[in-house]
């Protein structure tokens, strides 16, 4: 049984539970997934709970914010979970560890990765269409505009801080390397500007759907969508690209049933594909997230991400898998 993270006391997860009226009936068991929240399993007598402390510096302010959105793509039909209300009426709890939130627990499967195949390849595509299509009428959508940042220099430098991190913990080689390869391909690679992107349609989008946040049923639909807390202003193509890179569709059968599910609620152009997979691009030089988590921030789970990361810096520096890759999404997106 996972063991309780030492900033976590059973303590807390009791006091959480008795916020919301409820009491365990068995000790916590952590989930799998995760990098940045510790989530929990939790039998009651009301039954099983899903217990979250939401990462550091997130207030109960901007988890609440989260629930709204639930509460409003919820009421159009898009199956979330809803948040569970205290019995003072509030959906988060404050204890010394941090902001918790309580949801009954959800059945369904997550996939295994590299074997979404073809049929819930299409499901969730089409989940991620009505998605786009339900948060267009949001509030916050109209005037949304682009806000992605980068430069060079500042990812060198952090680079350069991993490399040597990762040197003093006697990273393996293969790891080495591939820090190592990404600086080498930001050092000589063009890098294009953010405003070379600011046309792009924008409008409020989930920020990290792919696979592994949905639960599908036996029949192979979408259950439900989780991990909303990055909910955002986004280009929607960003969206749909960085999807179908996490949901490891660019390098296996799925991909034009992803979109052929997708552009039943939503239109991309071809231009907008074009930029969207030069965005990425760009993203990939750029972003040390993965590195940085876990070389300069002790974040030790994120290193399953490793393998995965090296293997799209080697994909993208392949002008003509890009090529390809960039032709495929704009055929499938436009049909």
């Amino acid at each position: 049984m996972p063991e309780l993270p030492d900033s976590v006391r059973l303590a807390d997860i009791d006091a959480v539970l008795a916020a919301y009226g409820l009491a365990r009936t068995g000790m916590p068991v952590r989930t799998e997934g995760g990098t940045l929240n510790a989530n929990y399993r939790t039998a009651t007598a009301g039954g099983a709970v899903f217990v979250r402390l939401h990462r550091e510096g997130f207030t109960a302010g901007r988890v609440r914010a989260e629930h709204d959105i639930l509460d409003f793509v919820h009421a159009r039909g898009i199956p979330v979970p809803r948040p569970l209300s205290t019995t003072s009426g509030q959906t988060t709890v404050d204890t010394t560890a941090g902001t918790w939130s309580a949801y009954p627990w959800l059945e369904g499967e997550h996939p295994v990765r590299d074997e979404l195949g073809p049929r819930r390849a299409a499901a969730l595509g089409e989940m991620h269409g009505r998605i786009h299509g339900v948060l267009a009428t949001h509030p916050a959508s109209p005037g949304a505009s682009f806000t992605m940042a980068w430069a060079r220099d500042h990812s060198l430098e952090t680079l350069a801080r991993i490399g040597a991190a990762a040197a003093a913990r006697g990273a393996d080689p293969w790891i080495r390397e591939g820090i190592a390869l990404q600086a080498s391909l930001l050092r000589a690679e063009p890098l294009r500007y953010p405003r070379d992107f600011a046309g792009l349609p924008c409008q409020l989008a989930h920020g990290d759907y792919h696979d592994q946040q949905v639960l599908f049923d036996p029949a192979g639909s979408v259950a439900a969508v989780t991990d909303w807390e990055l909910c955002g202003p986004f280009a929607r193509i960003w969206d749909v690209v960085r999807s179908l890179a996490f949901s490891l569709l660019f390098s296996t059968p799925g991909l034009e049933e992803y979109m052929a599910g997708y552009r039943r609620h939503v239109t991309l152009t071809p231009e907008e594909c074009h930029l969207g997979m030069e965005l990425w691009w760009q993203s990939r030089l750029g972003g040390t997230w993965v590195w940085s988590a876990f070389f300069l921030e002790g974040n030790e789970r994120v290193s399953r991400f490793f393998p995965e990361t090296i293997a799209a810096l080697r994909q993208l520096a392949d002008p003509s898998w890009r090529r390809e890759t960039e032709r495929r999404l704009v055929r499938a997106a436009t049909g």
